[in-house]
């Protein structure tokens, strides 16, 4: 509870000053949005539905095709009402003081989704004269489209007409010869009323066919009327479409609150670097596994390069008790399988990961497990350094000459149960290496003898080393600078690793400051007090960094 209430008073310190900023442009907002919404006329829409019907194939019934061309049909139609020819007709009949252009603006065509139907919207300040609009627009264009349709059958059925005419005359012809010659008999009498006859069926045959022929005709006439039609009048609209003055009052106002808590937002992030366990969550979804404080210098290495193993030399001191939360961090983080091969990354250089894996190698050797250390930077080295050892051999004559054993290179440090394998000469080819199948087969037999195996490796913005080296480590550890390490970067490396196959185990929070994380920094050393640096020791109560990462105190 207390946790909490100091996160809460620590947003409120943080952002409270902001309230008056953000109250302000809130109120000021919503009234000029309401005195603005107030002074504008209103707008009435009408709306009016009409039903598009392509002309079917002779077969009668609706086929797909059908049901495709209409609503391609009234997509063109909802643009041809908008043009010239209906909007002059509309305002010539309705005496509109407009013009084309100005009365185009008014309407909306908009064909309803996956149906035949097109809505004609009309909005005015006039309702009445809205809907009147729209019901002549529509029906304006109806008549159109029935005349142009009509138009285009009127000479064929006037041939059509003429060509039936003339069969019934022939018919007529062929039936009375054969009277005639039926009346005259003889011999040849009967020879031309069988020729008749066989004129006359195929005088018939003919005949039936134009008749057919005109029935289809008038059939197509019936459905082109029916191919447009009203499906729904426009009607007078009660209420404005806008302005919406509550709505638009209460937009501006949540506007404005958005816009003043993004500012002061803005203002206060406008660094971005990690700093706290929220922010690591918040930008990657990672879980802080350890924060660390800045390691000082001490008088015996002023400016080295040289790593601080302050989990074997200061065993007491806050930071080396952080990394004995680091690693019962990485133990939980592994409770389903164990994690035999470690590899600790960071973004880029300088951020601490050798001084982490050294670290954490010694404090995990402490609790009696047998570590193997493994300097995986090929090309900046640093280990040897540390240990103060020569860097003659090491893994690059490990995966050079496959004829050299394991325990040729490996050494045991001054600490129990820690031993250590150097990189070796810098070689020409280190990815190459690091990606060989020679590299994961000598790290999955080392890990075979050893509990743990921890890969100290390159940045992984800097080079591809750490990828190539991902898929073969059980786990992966990001270490980043408190002060210094951005969001973005962060997220570029999680994915880098998570797009190389890596089972991303969390971050350490590496040189922790009062500035970079003022609030686990204070409480951190709160409960350890400065006992490492002659002061006198508090142990009041269990730190309230532990509870901040979510580890069991003591």
């Amino acid at each position: 509870m207390t946790l909490q209430f100091a996160r809460v008073w620590s947003l409120w310190a943080r952002y409270g000053h902001w309230l008056w900023l953000i109250a302000v442009v809130t109120v000021v907002s919503g009234g000029v949005s309401y005195a603005v919404s107030r002074s504008i006329p209103p707008e009435y829409r009408a709306v009016a539905t009409l039903l598009v019907n392509q002309v079917q194939g002779s077969g009668g019934g609706a086929s797909y095709t059908d049901i495709m061309t209409s609503e391609r049909l009234a997509r063109t139609y909802g643009e041809l009402m908008r043009k010239r020819p209906v909007l002059e007709k509309t305002i010539t009949e309705l005496q509109l003081a407009t013009t084309n252009e100005q009365l185009a603006r008014t309407i909306e065509v908009r064909p309803v989704r996956d149906t035949q139907l097109v809505t004609v919207s009309v909005e005015n300040r006039d309702p009445r004269l809205a809907a009147d609009i729209a019901n002549t627009v529509v029906r304006t264009f109806i008549a159109q489209v029935v005349d142009e349709q009509l138009g285009q059958t009127t000479s064929t059925k006037q041939v059509l007409q003429q060509q039936i005419a003339e069969m019934e005359r022939q018919i007529r012809g062929a039936t009375d010869g054969m009277e005639r010659e039926r009346r005259a008999g003889g011999e040849q009498s009967a020879s031309r009323i069988a020729v008749l006859q066989s004129d006359l069926g195929q005088f018939q045959a003919t005949f039936a066919q134009l008749l057919r022929s005109q029935q289809e005709m008038t059939l197509s006439e019936t459905r082109a009327m029916n191919a447009v039609r009203l499906a729904e009048a426009a009607i007078e609209p009660a209420l404005p479409v806008r302005p919406q003055v509550g709505l638009n009052t209460i937009v501006a106002a949540i506007v404005g609150l958005i816009l003043a808590a993004g500012f002061a937002v803005l203002v206060e992030y406008i660094d971005d670097t990690v700093r706290t366990p929220e922010a690591v969550e918040s930008a990657t979804g990672l879980h802080t596994l350890g924060a660390v404080a800045l390691v000082p210098e001490t008088d015996s290495i002023p400016g080295s390069d040289r790593l601080r193993l302050v989990a074997d030399t200061e065993a007491k001191s806050p930071v080396a008790e952080s990394f004995r939360i680091l690693r019962t961090n990485v133990e939980f983080a592994q409770v389903d399988r164990a994690c035999r091969k470690l590899m600790i990354t960071s973004p880029s250089q300088g951020e601490g990961k050798s001084t982490i894996a050294v670290n954490f190698a010694a404090v995990v050797a402490q609790a009696g497990k047998r570590v193997l250390l493994v300097d995986c930077d090929l090309r900046r080295p640093s280990l040897h350094r540390t240990f103060r050892w020569e860097n003659q051999q090491g893994l690059t004559n490990l995966l050079v000459r496959g004829t050299i054993d394991w325990h040729a290179v490996t050494r045991q440090s001054a600490i129990p149960n820690l031993s250590v394998i150097l990189s070796g000469p810098v070689p020409p080819n280190p990815s190459e290496l690091l990606g060989s199948s020679r590299f994961a087969s000598v790290i999955d037999e080392l890990a075979s003898e050893f509990d743990l195996v921890i890969l100290d490796t390159p940045p992984t913005i800097a080079v591809s080393d750490p990828m190539v080296m991902a898929p073969v480590a059980d786990g992966v550890i990001v270490v980043v600078d408190a002060g210094r390490t951005s969001a973005d970067l962060l997220r570029r490396t999680r994915d880098s690793l998570q797009r190389a196959g890596a089972n991303v185990l969390g971050v350490v929070l590496n040189k922790l400051t009062e500035r970079s994380g003022a609030y686990y920094y204070r409480y951190y050393y709160a409960y350890y007090g400065e006992d490492q640096h002659g002061g006198k020791k508090s142990r009041r109560r269990r730190p309230k960094i532990l509870r901040a990462l979510g580890i069991g105190g003591r």
